[in-house]
Order: structure tokens, then C-alpha cells, then sequence
């Protein structure tokens, strides 16, 4: 239905019906979940159908990687984690994005046990963030710009600890990272503000706040997202747009104005789960 006629409601139905009658194939959830990340459906309805099919999950790498990424969405960071480095993925199969979701998985686990002040359960979770577990089948990247969110957080945290010294290193360490994605900028903006450096920072966040806008009102935008197309690039565009304006109103200090941004963002993809996270800071 989808492939052919472009109608998502309909291809949604017939997986459902599918995996209602026979629930044994993998495949069927795998392309069912992409189906609903597309629709915007509930990240509780998605979460619910997977633990509730897990077995059947578990024969397919692919399944596992949908079961990490809706676990994040779902703040079951823990779960995600050990689908990640409790299970093989090889080098073709199931690793779209896996690096990534782990990162998620460990960095959104620190940002909660931080909240608790659990200061040395964050830490660990901190060190793992910037590990490339064998079971994944992933090469070691130095220069890979989640490496300033790490780092970022791991100058927070020694902050919290009484660290000063540490911090400052930390955060020295993030900013030279080359950073191309904007959401990880805004860690190096804090980075730069904690280092005295207001302007620079304040700069930084500029520009993510001028890219928000221009995602807004580019409804046809080709040069940022050439690869998606219709209903799922304006889902993704429009909830990247509103996550990047929460960031920028979470560092002007206005948590009303962050919050609506950051719900925005989960209206058009209940699947971020950073904003979901950094919904959670400002409530």
C-alpha cells in the first residue's frame, strides 16, 4: 500500500493485521515500527508492541536496533543498552544508526542519574558513552562529533563533583571537536559558557536559533533534507526546527517558551528522544 499507493493508513492496517495473525517474522514488526515512526504514532503504542514481541525480536539485528531506538523515546534507557551490547550485530546487517542510538542510550542515562546527583553511576555511564563495544562490529571514531556531547557532559559532571580543574579540561576537549550536526553544538555553546566564554557561546546559539527558523520556512527545503521525502520530511524537519528553538530558549533561560518548543518537537516526532529528555529539565 505504502510503496505503491502511498497510503500509509492502509499499510499500517495490513501490518497490523499481519502481525496479529501471525507474529513469528521479524520483518513484519521491523517494517510496521518504520511505518508508525513515519506516521508519528505514540511512542507508547510503538514501545508496547515490542515488549510485547521481544522474542521475535530477537532473532533479527534490524528488530533489535527498532527495539534501542524506541527504548530511548521511551526513557527505558537501561533496555536499550543491553539490546546493544548484549546481542551481535555484523557488518551488513541491523547497524543503521546503532553507533548513535548507543550514544543516546548511555548520554540520556547520565543526563537522568545526574538529575538524581548519582555522581559516580553518571560517570560510568559517561565512560561508556565514548565506547565502541566489539559485539557491535563498529571501528573506533576519534573525531566523531558526539564526542563533544560526551565531553561536554563529563566537564558537568566533574563540576557537580567539585572538580574545577577536570571540568575546564573537559570542556576545553569538547570544543575541539568539529562539529557539523547543530543539535551537538549546543553542548559545545555550554562548553563555551562555562569557560567564561559568553560571547562565543552566545554566538553559537544564534546559529541555532537562525537554523530552526529557516527549517520552519523552508517547507520545500532540498539542501537539508535531499534524502527524506513528503509527510516524513516535514515530521523530521519541523520537529528538528522546534527541537533546535527549545535549545535555544532553554539557554535564554525561558522554560516556558524551551517546553513548548520541546513538545513541539515531539508532536511532529514522538520518537526524539532528546527532546524529550531536555522536556524533562525545563517542566
Amino acid at each position: 500500500y505504502f510503496r505503491t499507493l502511498q497510503d500509509l493508513e492502509k499499510a499500517i492496517t495490513a501490518y497490523e493485521r499481519a502481525v496479529a495473525i501471525d507474529s513469528r517474522y521479524p520483518r513484519f514488526f521491523i517494517e510496521l515500527d518504520r511505518l508508525y515512526e513515519r506516521n508519528g504514532t505514540e511512542i507508547d503504542k510503538r514501545n508496547q508492541l515490542i515488549l510485547k514481541h521481544r522474542t521475535t525480536l530477537a532473532q533479527h539485528s534490524s528488530a533489535l536496533v527498532r527495539e534501542a531506538l524506541v527504548a530511548n523515546a521511551a526513557k527505558d534507557y537501561d533496555r536499550s543498552i543491553n539490546v546493544l551490547t548484549q546481542n551481535y550485530f555484523n557488518r551488513q546487517e541491523g547497524r543503521s544508526g546503532l553507533h548513535d542510538i548507543y550514544v543516546d542510550a548511555c548520554l540520556l542515562k547520565a543526563k537522568a542519574l545526574m538529575k538524581e546527583k548519582k555522581w559516580q553511576l553518571a560517570l560510568e555511564s559517561l565512560e561508556a558513552a565514548d565506547l565502541y563495544p566489539e559485539n557491535q562490529s563498529i571501528g573506533r571514531d576519534q573525531e566523531s562529533e558526539r564526542r563533544a556531547q560526551i565531553f561536554f557532559y563529563r566537564g558537568f559532571l566533574a563540576n557537580q563533583m567539585g572538580k574545577a580543574d577536570e571540568a575546564s579540561s573537559w570542556f576545553k576537549k569538547a570544543l575541539e571537536i568539529k562539529v557539523d550536526e547543530p543539535e551537538y553544538a549546543f553542548q559545545q555553546a555550554l562548553a563555551l559558557q562555562n569557560l567564561g566564554k559568553q560571547e562565543e557561546a552566545a554566538k553559537v546559539v544564534d546559529n541555532l536559533e537562525q537554523m530552526g527558523q529557516r527549517l520552519l520556512e523552508e517547507e520545500r527545503s532540498v539542501d537539508f533534507f535531499s534524502k527524506f521525502g513528503g509527510e516524513e520530511s516535514m515530521r523530521l524537519r519541523k520537529a528538528k526546527a522546534n527541537y533546535l528553538l527549545g535549545l535555544s530558549a532553554h539557554w535564554q533561560a525561558d522554560p516556558q517558551a524551551a517546553s513548548a518548543y520541546y513538545q513541539k518537537a515531539l508532536d511532529w516526532n514522538p520518537g526524539h528522544a532528546w527532546a524529550r529528555s531536555m522536556l524533562s529539565e525545563v517542566q
